[in-house]
């Protein structure tokens, strides 16, 4: 009987009886034996303990009152107990069932220990627990649905840990959660719609698992979300333009995934945003303009992508940004100068020049013709326009032909020599202008207007749209004596009176 009673008193009885450790809870010192309800917790931490503990020593005795116990926090009227922390305490055993017995229980925190096993299903009885935290343990196995009972459940936290399977649709039934994070585990399947059921939704991170299929544009909906982590999956399709109705986020990172297609310009709305990250993808298309908008953002990473075109100059009015990295794209033009004073930067990577500090005033354009053009109806000749430095914004739509069309237009942003041809469609003189404005450099300064090129067929003397005898002599003379046409030239001529 004695060795009974050390054993009860250290608290490591595992007699065949229940009573036995309830009567030492009671009668040894650890609680008042008038709150039944604490005895019953206290009876539950006990048996719990040394599954839980592993080769770690928790002083949980029955001769130590309870409010003494390491990381036990007692509270209310009865006392009960609502919170458990034992953060960083070496536990080395499993999460044991009997914790799902708490039934006061608002707080349980093991994480950063050596936790293995499964979480056991039993905790979703703590219908009064507010917060879940066993992030970084060696937990296995699948999160169990059951958890989504949790009705009060505000933070769930299982982040660093072996958890394989698929994300539960049921935890979008959580509707007072505004923490979750399931990041560094080997979570699979998609990403589930529910998920934006979440109203509360402050956090969300899942990055580091398995996890594929797409963003669901549902995520958009989590008006109140400040953080979202999905970095380091096998995520694919395009960056949901819904992301950006999440007018109070902060972070986002979709970096080291498979998504691909354009930046949102979308992302310009979110103006609380301070962290972009969206390395390592296949991303395609220009960096958007838009981002001149995000006055907060203090780190962008767009590197290895597909990315094309050129640097808008306004990433330079970004006074916050303090890390910057683009390289492994295929951007063109200059680096704007205005990006010269980032903190933290990868321009050097970009084998492309600073932009000009002196060019301060509007680029020029000039227009040439392209070889000896021949005046013929419905015969392209190709025309360059030449600016001063590199531009963006230019396009086909920007040169205006009078007497004939524009096409075939070859450039893209960030270049400063563009192509097309001019298809005259009527004798007459063929304009071709471009006006100023259409165009900006890194600086934002408009272009100038190019002097109008022109290509005279000055023989239609009576304007009656058709070429005569006497016409055509007077070109044979321009070409023989004055050198004023090509050979090419009076040949199209004379086919045209020849054969219209």
């Amino acid at each position: 009987m004695g060795l009974i009673v050390a054993l009860v008193v250290a608290g490591l009885w595992e007699g065949d009886s229940i009573a036995t450790a309830q009567s030492g809870c009671a009668s040894l010192g650890a609680v008042s034996p008038d709150n039944t309800a604490l005895v019953a917790d206290c009876e539950a931490l006990l048996w719990a303990r040394n599954r839980l503990e592993g080769d770690a020593r928790l002083n949980w005795l029955v001769s130590t009152p309870i409010e003494d116990w390491e990381g036990v926090e007692i509270y209310g009227s009865p006392p009960r107990v609502v919170s458990i922390s034992l953060v960083r305490k070496g536990l080395t055993g499993t999460i044991p069932n009997e914790l799902g017995n708490l039934s006061s229980l608002e707080w349980l925190d093991l994480g950063s220990n050596q936790l293995s096993g499964q979480i056991p299903t039993e905790l979703s009885n703590l219908s009064n627990l507010r917060a879940l935290w066993l992030d970084r343990n060696e937990l296995s196995g699948q999160i169990p649905t059951e958890l989504s009972n949790l009705s009060n459940l505000e933070w769930l936290d299982l982040r660093d840990n072996q958890l394989s399977g698929q994300i539960p649709t049921q935890l979008g039934n959580l509707s007072n959660l505004k923490w979750l994070d399931l990041a560094e585990n080997e979570l699979s399947g998609a990403i589930p719609n529910q998920l934006s059921n979440l109203p509360n939704l402050t956090w969300l991170s899942l990055s580091y698992n398995q996890i594929s299929g797409q963003i669901p544009n549902q995520l958009g909906n989590l008006s109140n979300l400040t953080e979202l982590w999905l970095w380091g999956n096998q995520l694919s399709g395009t960056i949901p333009t819904q992301l950006g109705n999440l007018s109070n986020l902060e972070w986002l990172d979709l970096a080291e995934n498979e998504l691909s297609g354009a930046i949102p310009t979308e992302l310009g709305d979110l103006s609380n945003l301070e962290w972009l990250n969206l390395r390592h993808n296949q991303l395609s298309g220009t960096i958007p303009n838009q981002l001149r908008n995000l006055s907060s953002l203090r780190m962008l990473d767009l590197s290895w992508n597909e990315l094309s075109g050129q640097i808008p100059p306004e990433l330079g009015n970004l006074s916050e940004l303090a890390w910057l990295y683009l390289n492994s794209n295929h951007l063109t033009g200059c680096i704007p100068e205005t990006l010269r004073d980032v903190q933290y930067n990868d321009l050097y990577q970009l084998s492309l020049p600073f932009c000009d500090p002196q060019s301060l005033g509007p680029p020029d354009v000039s227009m040439v013709w392209v070889g000896d053009p021949m005046v013929r109806i419905d015969s392209p000749i190709q025309v360059t326009a030449t600016f001063s430095e590199p531009v963006f914004g230019f396009t086909i739509d920007d040169v205006s032909v009078v007497n004939g069309s524009a096409g075939s237009f070859v450039g893209s942003d960030g270049d400063s020599t563009y192509t097309f041809d001019v298809t005259p469609n009527a004798i007459g003189d063929v304009t071709v202008d471009i006006a100023a404005g259409v165009a900006a450099d890194a600086d934002d300064n408009g272009n100038t207007a190019a002097v109008q090129l022109s290509l005279g067929i000055p023989y239609d003397d009576d304007g009656n749209g058709e070429i005569s005898r006497d016409e055509v002599i007077t070109a044979i003379g321009d070409y023989l004596f004055n050198g004023a046409l090509s050979r090419d030239h009076v040949i199209a001529l004379i086919g045209l009176y020849l054969f219209g």
